[in-house]
């Protein structure tokens, strides 16, 4: 004879099997929900593989664009006697920016400055930044213009702004001009020099 606490309403049957149905199937659908996590790592894998990384050797046209400036140059000018000589080429191990080092001789000793030139792929702009031994710090956005390249920059505000541009622009045998002119608040632009660069032997 079974006592009173071994017998189960049929309540309590009724609610057992709804749990262990319930039970069920959650156990049905949980190898479903791995495979379906399980595949879509798989097809991340496969897509990683499939799209590698470009290496920054490989040529981009954009980037391309820089090699205008690549080799060694120097200033045209009878009156100048700095030895001014800069020289570009690619930052190694790709071809992505355009690094510039640049010599001159000042009345009170040498001097150097660096230039790094790159594509900024978000906005379609080039960007230079310039550094001078002496502190001075230079950053300009440029686009191609023409056969040649126009970089500007702005300080201040209000009637007190100064805009700055240089356009330079290829010239005969491989050399190129290069115009800097700067405009006040709603100023006219006022030419602040011209010179010729020419290519020369590192």
């Amino acid at each position: 004879m079974r006592s009173c606490a071994s017998i189960e309403s049929p309540s309590s049957r009724t609610e057992r099997a709804q749990r262990d149905a319930q039970q069920q199937g959650l156990d049905r659908h949980a190898p479903r929900r791995t495979l379906h996590l399980g595949g879509i790592a798989a097809a991340r894998l496969e897509l990683g593989q499939a799209q590698p990384s470009p290496s920054p050797s490989t040529a981009s046209a954009p980037h391309e664009l820089l090699s205008f400036f690549e080799g060694t140059w120097t200033i045209v000018d009878p009156k100048r006697e700095d030895g001014f000589r800069e020289t570009c080429g690619w930052l190694a191990q790709g071809r992505r920016h355009m690094v510039c080092r640049t010599y001159w001789q000042s009345p009170t000793g040498p001097r150097e400055g660096l230039s790094v030139i790159s594509y900024d792929a978000a906005s379609g702009e080039y960007h230079y930044h310039g550094f001078r031994s002496g502190g001075a710090v230079v950053n300009q956005r440029g686009r191609p213009k023409g056969a040649g390249w126009q970089f500007t920059s702005e300080r201040g505000d209000g009637p007190g702004r100064v805009q700055t541009r240089v356009t330079i622009e290829p010239a005969a045998e491989g050399s190129f001009r290069l115009l800097e002119e700067s405009a006040t608040g709603d100023g006219p632009w006022t030419a602040g020099g011209q010179v010729l660069y020419k290519r020369v032997s590192p």
